[in-house]
């Protein structure tokens, strides 16, 4: 099938209105952009698509940026020397990922079941081995809406916990005298742990009983789940 003479011309007087069209779709939508140029720089805004788009009112972009756009244009904040970057100063902490929040929770969960850690004596001994794992993630657990995390910990007959192996199983069972079972809520800068006991093998319940505390940090969880094992009257006694 043969292209008319006429169809060509046609077709090359079109490509112009086309261009002017994508064009102008993409100064409307600066937001969308991966990197914008600002202060004849450009800035990797890890936007939607890939591509750079020049942005007419830097100030006003900048101003009116989301907190993730906001936060990626930050960390190249040496290069917009042409506009006022002090909003900067006002970003909240990043917020870590799914993986260090696990292993936040982990260790504050140890550290909360273990009990507080005793004086260091002077002068302060080679640092110890890694403890081995004594807690079980068992899956992200939804709860109103809020995600948590829940764990199981067994503990001994001194009510601290006892060690998993590999396969995250308890290493030796004769040992556990109770199974914990709780989750781990996180919302407005604080930590929330609910957990329940059962006495092995197929004993009483204890609780469900919760603790909370102020924080995002370790010491945080640790002191929510010290006030869980005190409720369960499971407080360690290493």
């Amino acid at each position: 099938m043969r292209t008319s003479t006429k169809t060509i011309v046609k077709r090359a007087a079109m490509a112009p209105a086309i261009l002017a069209a994508l064009a102008a779709n993409l100064a409307a939508a600066p937001a969308q952009a991966q990197a914008i140029i600002c202060c004849n720089q450009s800035i990797p805004a890890e936007g939607g698509w890939i591509g750079s788009n020049r942005v007419e009112d830097c100030q006003g972009y900048f101003d009116s940026a989301p907190t993730d756009i906001l936060r990626a244009l930050c960390k190249h904040r040496s290069l917009l020397i042409c506009i006022n970057t002090s909003r900067c100063t006002m970003l909240p902490p990043e917020p870590p990922d799914q993986d260090q929040k696990s292993d936040l929770e982990r260790d504050g969960l140890e550290e909360g079941f273990y009990g507080s850690p005793p004086p260091a004596p002077s002068p302060p001994p080679a640092a110890p081995p890694p403890m081995p794992r004594r807690l079980v993630y068992l899956m992200p657990w939804p709860s109103d809406g809020k995600p948590a995390r829940s764990f199981m910990v067994w503990l001994d007959d001194k009510a601290c916990p006892l060690a998993l192996d590999q396969n995250n199983r308890l290493a030796d069972s004769a040992a556990a005298r109770h199974v914990v079972r709780g989750k781990v809520f996180r919302h407005g800068g604080r930590v929330k742990i609910e957990a329940e006991a059962q006495e092995r093998p197929g004993g009483a319940k204890l609780g469900p009983f919760s603790g909370e505390a102020e924080g995002n940090d370790v010491a945080a969880v640790a002191r929510a789940t010290r006030a869980v094992t005190e409720k369960l009257k499971l407080v360690c006694a290493r």
